[in-house]
């Protein structure tokens, strides 16, 4: 049964989608199945893998409001949802998904509407990777509801925490409420420039944070720098659009270590 994991900050602009996107073209580099999911009705991960939200026939907003009329549906139906792209299969979103979330609060176990979805092709892949929108609405619950860990990204810029502690939060609620099972895997820094005093103290006050609450600060650190935000308005992973870079580099690093400590949480202890 593959890995579901979250992506998520309470704050935009920590390039969550952009590592969404990498990490999983690194896992697939590395051997692994991995599919995506794109919960952010504005679409950027969708767009980021070359797609167009407006021009797609079906997207994962038709599965919520099926669950939400109670219409059956398969592993077949969702799988036809699926764009293959890059060796990385796409969950899409358009921005019908925005309306979802008016529209979920009188559905049927309505926090577990994205669980009963992935339900049906978990399966298939080592990895389920979620691009959560920074929000703590139904559809984030939905994300952390049906998720194994939480990865948070975190901006290295003056305030970037901030996010991170409304999550932790709301992943403390969930833990009570829907998933007693969630775990946050671990943060890592994003746009890090080792020069910069704010950078540095971000890190100690991430490293402080972590260690209060028993959470990994992943060693590996994201670079702040163009490449892998332009390869994004491109349409193209760092992997393809400049391969062997620095952050290409990172990104591979940093799958590994999300991989790693997946594999040590699932081990006797």
């Amino acid at each position: 049964m593959g890995t579901i994991i979250a992506f998520a900050n309470q704050k935009g602009g920590v390039g969550k989608t952009t590592s969404t996107l990498n990490i999983a073209a690194a896992m697939r580099s590395a051997g692994k199945k991995v599919a995506v999911v794109d919960l952010d009705p504005q679409g950027h991960l969708t767009r980021s893998m070359g797609l167009v939200p407006d021009e797609l026939e079906n997207t994962i907003a038709d599965a919520f409001a099926a669950s939400i009329r109670m219409d059956p549906f398969d592993a077949e139906y969702v799988n036809e949802l699926m764009v293959r792209e890059k060796g990385v299969d796409l969950l899409p979103v358009d921005i019908s998904l925005s309306g979802i979330d008016m529209a979920i609060v009188n559905a049927t176990s309505r926090e577990y509407i994205l669980a009963e979805i992935l339900s049906m092709i978990r399966n298939s892949y080592d990895y389920i990777l979620i691009d959560c929108l920074p929000s703590l609405g139904s559809l984030a619950i939905n994300a952390f509801t049906a998720a194994n860990y939480i990865v948070v990204p975190v901006k290295a810029q003056y305030l970037g925490l901030n996010g991170f502690s409304l999550l932790k939060s709301s992943l403390d609620v969930v833990k009570i409420k829907t998933n007693k099972k969630l775990r946050t895997l671990g943060v890592f820094l994003t746009m890090y420039d080792a020069r910069l005093n704010e950078a540095k103290e971000t890190l100690s006050d991430a490293a402080r944070i972590c260690a209060e609450n028993d959470i990994t600060l992943f060693p590996t650190k994201i670079s702040a720098g163009t490449d892998a935000a332009t390869a994004s308005r491109k349409g193209k992973t760092i992997f393809e659009y400049k391969p062997g870079c620095k952050i290409a580099n990172e990104y591979s690093h940093l799958a590994d270590q999300i991989n790693e400590s997946i594999n040590q949480s699932c081990r006797p202890r």
